[in-house]
C-alpha cells in the first residue's frame, strides 16, 4: 500500500534538511546519535516512496527496476515497501549511477550508515516476489518527483563550489 504525501510535504522535507553530510539510519535498530526513532523511520519512508515515484517515472516494474540497479528483487520491494528496511550504501550507490544523481545528497535522503557484516533485517527481505503496475506518474506525481530531484541536484551543486 503506497503512502501518499503532499508536495509541501515533501518541500518542508526537503528544507529541514542541513546543507552538510549528515549521518542518519540505524544499526542493530538503535537510531542515529541525535536522531530520534521517529526521524529515522520518516528517512526509510522517504526514500522508499522517492524510488517508487522515480522507478514509475521511467515506466519500469519492480523487477525492471532491481535489475536496472543490479540488486535483488526482494531488496527492490523493501525498499518501496517496509518504512523499516535499512538501505545499503552500495543499493544507494548504484541508483545514484544509474540514474545519475549526487551520491552524497541521496545517502542522505537514504538514511545510509554503513552497518557491520551482521544484518538484523534477513527476515524482512524473506517474502515472495509479486508482480507491481506500472502505471504512468500523474501531472503531479511527475511535478513533485521532478521538485525533489531539483533540490537533490541544486544541493549538489552547492556543495561542489
Amino acid at each position: 500500500m503506497p503512502i501518499e504525501r503532499s508536495r509541501e510535504w515533501w518541500l518542508a522535507r526537503i528544507d529541514a534538511e542541513p546543507d552538510g553530510p549528515i549521518g542518519a539510519g540505524s544499526i542493530f535498530g538503535q537510531p542515529a546519535d541525535g536522531l530520534s526513532a521517529q526521524a529515522a523511520d520518516d528517512s526509510a519512508t522517504t526514500f522508499g516512496e522517492f524510488v517508487h515515484l522515480l522507478r514509475r517515472r521511467e515506466g519500469l516494474s519492480v523487477d525492471e527496476f532491481a535489475n536496472a540497479v543490479n540488486i535483488e528483487l526482494s531488496e527492490a520491494q523493501a525498499i518501496e515497501e517496509d518504512p523499516y528496511y535499512c538501505v545499503e550504501g552500495r543499493t544507494v550507490w548504484y541508483i545514484a549511477q544509474k540514474f545519475h544523481f549526487s551520491q552524497l545528497k541521496l545517502n542522505e535522503l537514504a538514511g545510509v550508515i554503513v552497518a557491520n557484516d551482521v544484518d538484523p533485517h534477513v527476515a524482512q527481505r524473506r517474502f515472495a516476489a509479486r508482480s507491481e503496475l506500472r502505471g504512468r506518474l500523474s501531472d503531479d506525481e511527475l511535478d513533485l518527483l521532478n521538485s525533489v530531484v531539483a533540490v537533490i541536484q541544486d544541493r549538489a551543486d552547492r556543495s561542489r563550489a
